[in-house]
C-alpha cells in the first residue's frame, strides 16, 4: 500500500511544495515565462521530476531550472 503522505512525484512534505512553488514562480517570473504556456507546464513537468530524484536545496533547484533551455515553437 502506498503511503499517504507520498505523491507519486516523490514530494512527502508541504514544504517540498512551498520550495517548488517559489523556485518555480521565480525562475517564470525572470524568465518571462508566461502562466499557462507550453513552456510553463515544461518547466514545471522538469521541476517535479528534479525534486523527485531527491532532495535538492533552494539554490541548487533554481540553478538547475532556471538553466533549462526548451527550443523556441517552430511557427509557420
Amino acid at each position: 500500500m502506498a503511503n499517504p503522505k507520498t505523491s507519486k512525484f516523490g514530494i512527502t512534505h508541504r514544504s517540498d511544495l512551498v520550495l517548488l512553488k517559489r523556485v518555480y514562480n521565480r525562475v517564470c517570473r525572470e524568465q518571462g515565462i508566461a502562466e499557462g504556456s507550453h513552456r510553463a507546464a515544461e518547466l514545471r513537468a522538469s521541476a517535479m521530476a528534479l525534486v523527485s530524484m531527491g532532495k535538492l536545496d533552494e539554490a541548487s533547484l533554481y540553478e538547475r531550472l532556471r538553466r533549462i533551455e526548451y527550443p523556441v515553437p517552430h511557427r509557420g
